[in-house]
């Protein structure tokens, strides 16, 4: 087999050039990296001022400040992935590398068709993901569109309706919605594909990561069952003394992974639960204009998505420790050489702790928890309607 860069040729090399684009990649020139960083935070923060500009002038009408809210708190939450990872760059770097040396050396054992199997398994949810969210942003920004388009076959200078993708006070840069409402449009189109595509660039990485540390633990179960009695003791811990290292590697990714995604996914959740309440609330209060409900529905679903997006892949990894742990305790370990009996206890110990990614500390990443989530947004939701 031709050996290759996994991140220039192989299954994750649209993860490369997503994260080139944001100046997050590691491995570019760090003056260029340095300077993209600088644009898309000055970026993000030119839609975010309008924003808090319109939440003060509509502080005293409730329907108006909660749409507010959400939008702007899903700025908030590009910000906040944005700032952890190029706040991290060591981390990316470590990280990158260290799943090139796992690729080059599993390349001369037989788990890597494992490593392939996970590695088409990151690049096939990674594009299931984009293409769902695409479509809920493209729904939630493109109708507001219909305005402006009607101008156009018109040859009108005013729509009756000055509907904007997001709600923004546009009078805070002393620019007039009556007399900039295109250039306001192309602004808003801009940076709600450039948000989307940065929350997505940030959470397709952390997938597989995710997934190349599951294939890890799915490689120790696989070396330990090639495992026989029939094998002379040299093979017997040459394979056994691999799997400790391949178990070893899977905990420090784990907790590597912990690391840094934490605070990440806390601010993620905490959101979540709030918006996704604030916008089945105006889902319910704009029902009869269609328009609006149908982008409200494909915010909440967007969410909804993207909440399940981080929660599989917490399920994921707690599942296949589990699974390790059994397969390590039903192995051929009566048949081995006392040194390599050892060796698989320690792997049972180690093994015995399940592992999980958790945000903030306080939320476990798992689908059991993402169905809490939802119960609580909605609860919250008939709380927030009930008192209107």
């Amino acid at each position: 087999m031709k050996k290759a860069d996994i991140f220039n040729d192989g299954y994750y090399k649209r993860n490369r050039i997503l994260m080139t684009f944001f100046g997050l990649w590691p491995e570019y020139p760090q003056s260029q990296m340095i300077f993209i960083q600088f644009c898309v935070l000055m970026l993000l923060l030119s839609i975010m001022l309008p924003q808090y500009a319109f939440i003060c002038k509509m502080y005293k009408n409730i329907d108006e400040l909660t749409a507010g809210l959400v939008e702007d708190m899903i700025v908030m939450l590009g910000i906040t992935y944005y700032y952890v990872f190029a706040t991290n760059m060591d981390w990316v770097r470590f990280t990158i590398n260290n799943m090139r040396k796992d690729w080059k050396t599993m390349e001369r054992s037989s788990t890597i068709r494992i490593m392939h199997t996970y590695g088409k398994k990151g690049y096939s949810t990674t594009t299931f993901y984009l293409v769902m969210l695409y479509t809920a942003t493209c729904l939630y920004i493109l109708l507001p569109m219909q305005a402006i388009i009607s101008d156009v076959i018109t040859a009108a200078n005013q729509s009756e309706s000055k509907l904007l993708i997001v709600k923004a006070d546009y009078m805070i840069y002393g620019i007039n919605i009556n007399n900039h409402y295109a250039a306001m449009l192309i602004h808003q189109l801009f940076e709600a594909v450039l948000l989307m595509s940065l929350i997505m660039t940030i959470s397709t990485f952390m997938l597989i990561v995710v997934e190349h540390c599951c294939g890890l633990f799915v490689a120790v179960g696989e070396l330990l069952q090639h495992v026989k009695g029939e094998f002379s003791t040299e093979q017997q811990d040459r394979i056994i003394f691999e799997a400790v290292e391949v178990h070893q590697r899977a905990l420090t990714w784990a907790d590597f992974i912990e690391s840094l995604s934490t605070v990440m996914y806390g601010v993620l959740v905490l959101i979540s639960m709030i918006s996704i309440s604030i916008t089945g609330l105006q889902l319910i209060i704009r029902f009869n204009e269609p328009t609006e409900a149908v982008r409200f529905v494909a915010c909440i679903g967007g969410q909804l998505v993207h909440l399940l997006f981080i929660s599989i892949p917490g399920q994921e990894i707690y599942d296949h420790s589990i699974r390790l742990s059994m397969e390590i305790y039903n192995c051929n370990w009566f048949e081995v050489s006392p040194k390599a009996k050892k060796s698989i206890l320690m792997m049972l110990m180690n093994s015995a702790k399940p592992v999980y990614l958790t945000a903030g500390k306080f939320y476990v990443l798992s689908l059991e928890s993402y169905g809490k989530v939802l119960k609580a947004s909605f609860s919250f939701l008939t709380m927030m309607r009930s008192s209107r």
